[in-house]
This record gives structure tokens, sequence and C-alpha cells, in this order.
């Protein structure tokens, strides 16, 4: 039989081009290296490709380069650690033309805490050599990882919650600004629910590629906005904070993530005293001037002076502004 030519039963047979897709990811998971090599056409058009946000495109040309790179991850067990639950394929299209297929597929594979997962969309390019179909493009592009912010969820442009990190329901049961209703991210009250929506209808409009890099070009950065939903009756001020990324608006419901650097850079640019530095740190976690001057160890007169200088400072003067700005820096 000629090398190119795949016996007419195979060609035909998506179970045995599946059955060679998967065993790849077998052959990974289980870290024997010379049977992922047999998964692969040893040529030198076979090609990987990876893609992620955090670590942009990778794209590795050649068997030599493949294998040699992949020698490395497999001895110094650099692999994605999969947990009990192993991997999840869905959204599965397979086509097949004589002795090439393509397959294409949504794939999230657990991790060993059995919580946390990565989601991937992934395509493979197969040929049929002497009866046998081997990879000859792997592509695999990182669509959402869940090392997240545990307040994180993620809404569609109708503001329906469509993902939520570990934890994410818990924070929003106890947040005091925000809720889920009938599937619907909302602020608790009327005023609240009009500044998050006046922000999540915003993000929407750069859920498509171009409009998305669009934005970036323009702003030197992906779309990202705080958002203050107001004060509540303890003059505390309630925040979230909106970014977008996969073509979905994430919510951070609690930025304190974040609240280091931005406090960092607002420090230099203001010129804030330690001691200002601190209590803006209270105040941005959401505290009023009572309780930060309480956590602080400070009367309230001594933190009101604080604050008047930081109003000085920052050309702001209110709560809810300074907040806003001090998230918006850097």
């Amino acid at each position: 039989m000629p090398d190119d030519v795949c016996a007419p039963a195979l060609a035909d047979d998506e179970a045995a081009v599946l059955a060679a897709v998967e065993e790849e990811t077998l052959a990974f998971r289980s870290g024997d290296f010379d049977r992922w090599c047999a998964a692969w056409l040893q040529d030198p058009r076979t090609t990987e490709v990876f893609t992620s946000h955090e670590f942009g495109v990778n794209v590795i040309r050649g068997w030599d380069a493949i294998r040699a790179n992949m020698a490395n991850v497999f001895a110094n067990d650099l692999r994605c650690k999969f947990g009990d639950r192993g991997f999840d394929k869905s959204n599965l299209a397979i086509s097949i033309d004589g002795n090439m297929a393509w397959v294409s597929f949504d794939q999230r594979w657990w991790h060993p805490d059995g919580i946390h997962y990565d989601d991937n969309f992934e395509l493979r390019f197969l040929e049929c050599h002497n009866g046998n179909w081997k990879i000859v493009l792997s592509s695999v592009a990182a669509a959402r990882a869940t090392f997240t912010p545990p307040g994180r969820l993620g809404v569609d442009a109708e503001r329906r919650v469509i993902w939520q990190a570990p934890g994410a329901a818990q924070a929003l049961k106890n947040h005091p600004g925000l809720t889920i209703s009938h599937g619907t991210l909302r602020g608790r009250r009327p005023e609240w629910d009009h500044a998050l929506g006046d922000v999540l209808e915003q993000a929407a409009r750069y859920h498509g590629f171009f409009e998305a890099r669009d934005f970036a070009a323009r702003t030197g950065r992906p779309f990202r906005s705080p958002v203050v939903l107001g004060e509540d009756d303890d003059g505390s001020v309630l925040t979230c904070v909106v970014t977008v990324r996969d073509a979905i608006t994430y919510v951070d419901t609690d930025p304190a993530s974040e609240v280091e650097a931005r406090l960092a850079m607002a420090e230099a640019v203001f010129c804030l005293s330690d001691a200002q530095t601190r209590l803006a740190r209270e105040i941005v976690a959401g505290r009023g001037l009572t309780e930060a001057s309480a956590q602080l160890g400070i009367s309230v007169n001594t933190a009101r002076t604080q604050l008047g200088r930081i109003y000085d400072k920052t050309g702001v003067n209110s709560q809810t502004a300074l907040v806003r700005l001090l998230l918006s820096v850097g």
C-alpha cells in the first residue's frame, strides 16, 4: 500500500482519527514520552502552536525541534498536572478527506485539586501513513484558566452570568453591593445597578476581536474599568472592577487582589505619605472613616485630617471619587 494512502475502511472511520487524537492526550497525561512521540508524524512539516493571554504565541516547527522541546518537558515533569477527573472534550467537529483529517474541539482539563480547570480550544491536523493516523499539526489556545481571583465571574453582553471562578458564589453571597437575580448580575440598589449597567454595557462593545483590538491600539491596554457602585449607609464605598477577555466581560467582585499595585502607583504619582497610603488602603477596601480609623488605631479626627490632605493631593473631594481615582491609576 502506498505510504500516503489510507485503507478505504479506515479513511471513513472517524473513530480511528479520534482514537489517534485521544492517544496523544493519554500519552501526555501518563508521562510516557515514547508513546507520545509515536502519536506524531515525525516530519519537518510537523508543527505545534500554543496560544495564551499570559504567554502569547509559541510556535515550534519541525519534528526535531518538537521532540527536543518535549523531551525536556517530560524529563523535568513540566507537563500539565491532571487530577483524577482528567479531561473532557466537547463541541467535537471532524472532517476526513482521503489521507487528511481535521479535528477541532473544546477541552477542559482538571487540576489535581478537582476544583480548578483550564479551558482550551484545540485543533489537530492528521495524515494517514501506512494505515496509521499521525498528528502533523497541533494548535492549543488557552481560552481560560481558573487561577483567577476567587471573586471573579463572567457575564455575557446581556449581563447573564455564564462563568464563575471557584469561590465566586460565596464571595457574591456576602457582597454588600452586588447580587445575582434570575441569572443576571445586578446591583442591590437601583442606583448601584445603574452604575454597574453603564460599565457593563460599555464593556460589551469590546467582545468582538476587532473591536477589542482597536480599543487596545488606541489606549495601549485591554478594556478595564473600576466601578464605584456608591456608598452604603455606613459610608463605605462599594466597588468592583470590570475587564474584557475571551469575548467575555469579567467582574472582580473584590478588587483587593490588585489594590496594592494601584496604591503603589498612586503613592508615587500623588506623593502620598505612608500614613495617607494606609488610610487610602482602608477606604479602597470598603471601610468608612470610623471603621478605617479603628482598624489603623488612630482617632477619627486624625483620619479626617489625613483624608483632607489626600483630597488636596489628588484633587478629589469625596471618598467615592477617591476610590474611583485610586483604582484607575496605572
